[in-house]
């Protein structure tokens, strides 16, 4: 029964206008904290790319992320992987912090400490 996911989540016990923030509002760093330890995260996520959901955040992603190359792909344990490949991917095409943090909606200080942290990695 797809209702029964709904039952187990996390987000459930939550104010439900939080998991939809306006346009423009801060990143939603608490609910992916939430979502990443929630028991239910791929069956909502896999509901919110059947149905299509807009908006509103679904598994730990954003609208936004929804559409990404993550669609057709389990959702990674920890939202941070996600941004992180993502930066990763858009700096090799060339792409600047600022229109990255543009493109993914989050602070220009977080891409630039992703590709620090990407760096240190690789010299690793």
């Amino acid at each position: 029964m797809i209702e029964n996911w709904r039952n187990s989540a996390l987000c459930a016990q939550s104010d439900p206008d939080a998991w939809f923030p306006e346009k423009g509002a801060a990143p939603p760093y608490t609910q992916r904290r939430i979502c990443n330890s929630c028991p239910v995260r791929q069956e909502c996520l896999d509901e919110a790319l059947d149905m299509g959901y807009r908006y509103g955040i679904w598994g730990g992603t954003t609208h936004r992320q929804r559409l990404g190359k993550y669609r057709d792909q389990p959702v990674h344990p920890a939202g941070d992987s996600m941004i992180k490949d993502l930066v990763q991917e858009y700096t090799r095409y060339g792409m600047t912090a600022k229109q990255i943090a543009e493109r993914l909606k989050v602070d220009k200080r977080t891409v630039v400490r992703t590709r620090s942290q990407l760096r240190t990695e690789e010299v690793a």
